[in-house]
């Protein structure tokens, strides 16, 4: 018997889960079972309905009651699902619909997601990222928005605004430019807590979230050089500041043996990575998403001969 405790405090119960008898000396099949579930568990869902959603037995609960495989029950469920009378919530767990929907959905506040549109249409494991904050601030009961800013053109103001018109609370921002910092000050006075992420310290005490990427590049070269890698080529933007990632990726390639070579995306374009005897043996590293786009907009064929050519 199913049991829990409502708003109340009072204790409340599912009907018993019934035991099926076969009516003869045939034993009882798969599909019969099926059927006796379905009906019962439609009418004790419709009986034990409430202004507000309640626990309903789970799916294990149910096939192992009446011993019929677990994907029998899920499909019985996906049954009453689509009957409205059972519902799913975060978590996977199942709630017999409340006779009346509450529309009120109490939010514990809205975070704007600022992100970078070239880097959002050019790189589908970003998207995934930002799929899976959104996922991961929802569990939360955390409501998001994302807003798109172009990197190439950035304007601190315009995006301020933008994130201010939101009506967001707080705004959560990995790796925001620099120019940006400024500008943190209106949306405090606005009453927007930002939450930074980035890889460089926070400047005059700052507070943010630092993030380092040594132990990830660390393990990247180790797998480079166990595969013949032997030099590297680092690609930085001549207009964004790297310096703290130039120095961290320089100190992790001498660490892993490896000789490199420092160009902006310009004297990339013009001159290729040498080939050598092995292009396989030379990589390149990107210290910013900005130097890959660069890269990319100086032409297709270059950038697939780049990744054709070497590790990247």
């Amino acid at each position: 018997m199913a049991q829990f405790f409502n708003g109340n405090g009072e204790n409340e119960r599912l009907p018993s889960l019934p035991a099926v008898e076969p009516l003869g000396n045939d034993p009882i099949t798969v599909k019969e079972k099926a059927t006796v579930a379905l009906q019962f568990l439609r009418q004790a869902a419709v009986a034990s309905r409430q202004t507000k959603g309640r626990p309903f037995y789970s799916i294990r609960t149910v096939a192992k009651h009446f011993s019929v495989p677990a994907t029998t029950v899920t499909r019985l469920y996906g049954q009453l699902k689509t009957e409205g009378v059972l519902g799913t919530i975060w978590g996977s767990k199942t709630i017999i619909e409340p006779t009346h929907l509450d529309n009120d959905i109490r939010l514990r506040a809205m975070v704007a997601l600022p992100v970078p549109l070239g880097l959002f249409s050019a790189v589908s494991t970003y998207r995934l990222f930002v799929r899976a904050m959104q996922g991961a601030l929802w569990g939360q009961r955390f409501g998001s928005q994302i807003v798109f800013y172009d990197e190439s053109l950035f304007e601190g103001s315009s995006v301020t605004e933008a994130l201010l018109e939101t009506g967001a609370n707080i705004v959560v921002w990995l790796m925001p430019p620099r120019r940006m910092w400024n500008f943190f000050a209106r949306l405090k006075d606005r009453g927007v807590k930002p939450i930074v992420i980035t890889d460089e310290m926070p400047l005059n005490g700052e507070p943010g979230y630092y993030l380092s990427w040594q132990d990830a590049v660390t393990e990247g070269l180790a797998v480079w050089k166990n595969s013949g890698n032997r030099t590297a080529i680092v690609v930085k933007d001549a207009n964004a500041n790297c310096s703290s990632a130039q120095r961290l990726l320089q100190l992790c390639l001498v660490q892993a043996g490896l000789c490199f070579d420092v160009r902006e995306t310009k004297g990339l374009g013009t001159h290729r990575p040498p080939a050598g005897p092995n292009p396989g043996n030379q990589g390149v590293v990107f210290l910013s998403a900005e130097s890959l786009m660069q890269v990319a907009q100086m032409g297709v064929g270059a950038l697939e001969d780049l990744l054709r050519r070497h590790r990247v």
